[in-house]
């Protein structure tokens, strides 16, 4: 499949000439527009309106055949209508268009044959399979929807989740159109990855329920997706004009055909899935097309959405005071999570956390992390008023989206351990602790322990945006071990560990990395650095330090640990709650635990009691602006969040 002229593809044939000096002068007005709002950001030349997969057989662009793709004639023709005939739809194009010779232009059959040498490559058949696709029912009227992205999923996905639960979804500290991923109060309870497991979920027959979606303009669906992926955040797929975009989507196309994969590297949930995937690839179509509601949407005609959407619920039976609620969301929200609405209390409170935590955006992009800081301090303000061994406080998460939250915390592989290693010897100097006082399994009982009175703890890290808590939790474990060996202290180097370590920036295991040190030595800080991502490992050390880190069970055998020997690293189930910790001892409920998959790791430096309660203390790897000047204090003898039991771990050194 060759790449086509662009010169070839945007006819013009239609327009005369006074229409073409008018667009070309609307032109250059809006290139310099475009150029002072999004100045260098704006690489790309070209803004399509639509592209062959998304578009059907028929002429009518909303109509979904579950048999192939439309005519690619029936496709450029809209192209060239669009960008010729409609000046609302004519917006950021490159200055070449205004070069284009009316002598070289070809029919809408020319181009396509450019596109495509062989009609069969555009023509192929869609697997049927549901891709990306969420299946939300709302219970009481038996009324379930498929969400398609880039289709108002959002929207769609608040609605349904009102419908079925009323109560849960306007008590919800999310705004209504801001439910995405984690945050949405519905979550998991009226929704499935596909029919047949939604329908078993909810308990309701599948033949006896009403089943819709909603289908955007495709033209619209692909300039949306467009301007947002290959404008605004770049992720274009290495093109830099839409002619390349576009051989590169029918490749993946025919190649996920004939081998099951999409994308370049076979990724079956990028942003290609989310935004430029057919829609007739989605909620299983291929098998139920005539079972759906097709509710049509477009920005350009608002009425008749909601017209089609009144006639939907009135025939489930809603309410006409729910269907008016729907209806009024719809017609203030089809944009809503792009929305910059925010009263000026709001925005007052986002400046201040700004800057006191010296952050800076561009204007866009700080009217999407409003969104984040202001759900974080619905959460806070909820969980003060619940809480009386803990407080919650804004911090520098408080603004992250949900996906960089959920990078930053480990993934469900975790929880692996290891049994004892075999031990390594140090010496030992007269400036440590006994080595009597100090062997594992000594079992001296102490009501308070904090080791950072002995000077043998390491200042507090900040691991940034890469997911190596579980480094940091067991360098400072090591750098503690080696200082209570009466060696001197210092910072060793993480960045080591996340370079030549499982895991690197995306989670891993503490023993891992102490079965690392113990045959490869660590660097220290200054001689490798942080850097936040992982690097090439060159494995420059061979003296090792470490002796073993044995599997530690249960509130006992940690204790005496941290008692008679030292620091031991921690990991556990980490709710959100955590993130937002401030003070006090962090006391999670079962239910808390239970929800999250959500897993971090810290090292334990000591323990104590205050008001009757038990606590570990630890070290945590956010830097010193969270919590307790980097520190914490964690329910003890409770195993919240599997704290005690999940993966406990510490470094032994044994004394020459």
């Amino acid at each position: 499949m060759g790449r086509t002229n662009a010169q070839s593809l945007f006819q013009f044939n239609s327009l005369r000439n006074n229409y073409y000096l008018s667009f070309v002068y609307g032109l250059f007005v809006g290139l310099l527009f475009f150029y002072y709002i999004f100045g260098r950001q704006n690489q790309y030349p070209y803004q399509l309106q639509g592209h062959p997969l998304i578009l059907p057989r028929t002429s009518d662009p909303y109509e979904l055949s579950p048999r192939g793709w439309t005519p690619a004639e029936v496709f450029v023709e809209n192209i060239v209508s669009i960008f010729s005939l409609s000046p609302q739809n004519r917006k950021i194009l490159s200055s070449q268009i205004s070069k284009l010779n009316a002598s070289e232009l070809t029919n809408a059959v020319d181009i396509f044959r450019r596109l495509c040498p062989s009609k069969i490559d555009c023509q192929l058949e869609p697997p049927f399979l549901n891709i990306d696709s969420q299946y939300k029912v709302a219970r009481p009227y038996a009324l379930a929807a498929c969400t398609i992205y880039k289709n108002m999923s959002t929207v769609l996905i608040a609605i349904m989740c009102y419908l079925h639960d009323m109560e849960k979804s306007l008590n919800s500290t999310v705004r209504f159109f801001d439910q995405w991923d984690e945050l949405r109060p519905c979550l998991r309870s009226n929704e499935a990855p596909s029919w047949a497991r939604s329908m078993e979920r909810i308990g309701l027959d599948i033949d006896n329920i009403t089943k819709f979606t909603l289908v955007r303009e495709p033209m619209e669906k692909f300039m949306s997706a467009y301007v947002q992926q290959c404008l605004l955040w770049m992720k274009c797929e290495a093109c830099h004009d839409p002619d390349c975009l576009l051989d590169k989507l029918l490749g993946y196309a025919k190649t996920f055909r004939l081998k099951g994969i999409y994308g370049a590297q076979g990724m079956t949930r990028s942003h290609l899935n989310a935004h430029f995937l057919p829609q007739n690839w989605r909620c299983e179509f291929g098998t139920m097309l005539d079972e759906y509601v097709m509710i049509r949407y477009s920005s350009a005609d608002i009425q008749r959405l909601l017209f089609d959407f009144q006639v939907l619920l009135k025939s489930a039976k809603v309410e006409q005071d729910k269907i008016d609620f729907v209806k009024e969301k719809l017609a203030s929200g089809q944009c809503a999570k792009n929305s910059t609405k925010f009263t000026a209390e709001e925005l007052k409170a986002y400046d201040a956390y700004l800057k006191q935590y010296e952050k800076s955006y561009t204007t866009a992009e700080k009217n999407r992390r409003i969104k984040f800081f202001l759900h974080a301090q619905k959460k806070i303000n909820n969980w003060n008023k619940k809480q009386k061994t803990q407080e919650f406080a804004h911090n520098t998460f408080s603004d992250w989206s949900p996906k960089e939250l959920k990078r930053l915390l480990a993934p469900k592989n975790w929880t692996e351990e290891a049994g004892p290693i075999e031990l390594f010897r140090v010496a030992n100097t007269s400036t440590a602790p006994s080595s009597s006082s100090m062997a594992y399994g000594a079992n001296q009982t102490k009501i308070f322990v904090d080791w950072r009175r002995q000077g043998v703890v390491t200042p507090v890290k900040n691991q940034g945006k890469c997911g190596c808590c579980y480094a940091f939790a067991a360098v400072a474990a090591v750098e503690s071990a080696f200082a209570l060996k009466g060696q001197t202290l210092q910072n060793l180097s993480v960045q080591e560990i996340v370079n030549c370590v499982q895991g690197g920036c995306k989670g891993g295991a503490p023993y891992k990395v102490y079965q690392y040190i113990k045959i490869n030595g660590i660097l220290d800080e200054a001689t490798a650095p942080f850097l936040g991502k992982r690097k090439t490992c060159t494995n420059e050390t061979t003296n090792s330090i470490i002796g073993s880190a044995p599997a530690l069970r249960g509130e006992a055998e940690l204790e005496d640990f941290v008692n008679n020997t030292g620091p031991a690293s921690v990991c556990f189930k980490a709710p959100m709650s955590f993130v937002r910790y401030s003070n006090g001892t962090y006391q999670p409920t079962e239910a808390e635990c239970n929800a999250t998959s959500n897993a971090h790791c810290v090292v334990v430096i000591g323990h104590g009691v205050e008001l009757g309660l038990p606590y570990w203390i630890f070290k945590n790897s956010w830097g010193v602006r969270w919590g307790e000047d980097g520190y914490g204090r964690f329910v003890k003898g409770q195993n919240a969040c599997g704290f005690e039991r999940r993966s406990v771990n510490g470094p032994l050194l044994a004394t020459s």
